[in-house]
């Protein structure tokens, strides 16, 4: 069998995930939970990494995790063994604790990073174990909401706070804001189960370290690494093409969403190419709801499939 891809150089960012063994609960108490901070910490120190975002839940947890070095497999090797070893000898128990080997997204910071960390907080929403990311113990949104006392040393908040210029309440209603829409989960657009980012950043990654791989393992996560690349003024005109079979309302979300998928613009850059003045934030706001109506409309989603049939058509 295959294993999964690693793709690891200085400065990295991931989405990691690891579960529980047959699914099974991990992390039971609030003892557990500190036990696992505290190794989180240890971690830290040892392997130079930061966390962005993180969430521990009963069976499994996340994590948006930033290295320093190229180290992300022995810094998540220590993590889990650790924590098999204290989790066994509290328990008598002896065995694997984790289901398989841990998951890691390679992410683009600018694509992806507030979309996850806005995922990452709503987890315990989703699990029904909070009515209010707030209410919820063992997340970091807490440290975000609030400047609260208790800030674990590895967690650092400026980046994300950054793109809402530094702006602790309008980070707030970020993610509150998510609670009222349906939540929609964006992971499977990974590319190869491996890359959350543009086709630029995919093919950066691509060329700089993966193209020269040669273990046959890594194979079926190579050919993987493809997406049809359009050129945003084709884009316009299809769209513009098509006008009177698009409702006013969806004219911009249309153009986002194919903005979004099949170009290398950046959410700031896609904002100016649509000329709505919209922070990156609501760009990627507009991507995930138009994907949620879709889903709703039926006239939409044919709508949308003969708009990407005719873009797709003749690219490569």
């Amino acid at each position: 069998m295959a294993r999964p891809l690693r793709i690891e150089y200085p400065g990295a960012l991931y989405h990691v995930t690891s579960r529980g063994n047959e699914r099974k609960n991990i992390l039971i108490t609030d003892d557990d939970k500190s036990v696992f901070l505290d190794i989180l910490t240890t971690a830290a120190n040892r392997f130079k990494i930061v966390l962005h975002a993180y969430c521990l839940m009963t069976n499994h947890y996340h994590f948006l995790i930033e290295t320093a070095k190229a180290n992300l497999s022995k810094c998540m090797q220590y993590i889990n063994s650790s924590y098999t070893t204290y989790f066994n000898r509290d328990r008598k128990r002896s065995g694997h604790l984790f289901q398989g080997r841990y998951g890691a997204l390679l992410v683009e910071e600018e694509s992806y990073l507030i979309k996850l960390s806005q995922y990452i907080h709503l987890n315990p929403i989703r699990a029904k174990l909070a009515r209010h990311p707030a209410d919820y113990k063992w997340s970091s949104y807490r440290f975000y909401k609030h400047c609260e006392p208790g800030k674990p040393d590895f967690l650092d908040l400026q980046k994300t706070l950054g793109y809402f210029n530094d702006d602790r309440g309008l980070y707030a209603e970020y993610i509150e804001e998510a609670i009222q829409s349906k939540i929609v989960d964006f992971l499977p657009e990974a590319f190869a189960g491996l890359i959350l980012g543009s086709q630029d950043f995919i093919d950066q990654i691509k060329k700089k370290y993966v193209d020269k791989r040669k273990n046959p393992r890594d194979l079926p996560s190579l050919r993987k690494i493809n997406k049809t690349v359009i050129c945003p003024d084709k884009i316009i005109e299809i769209i513009n093409a098509n006008s009177k079979d698009i409702q006013n309302k969806y004219r911009i979300k249309l153009l986002v969403l194919f903005l979004r998928k099949y170009t290398d613009l950046t959410l700031a850059e896609i904002s100016k190419t649509i000329g709505t003045g919209k922070t990156p934030p609501a760009i990627s706001n507009i991507f995930y709801r138009l994907d949620n109506d879709r889903n709703k409309n039926a006239h939409l989603n044919e709508l949308i499939n003969i708009l990407e049939t005719e873009m797709c058509k003749d690219e490569v």
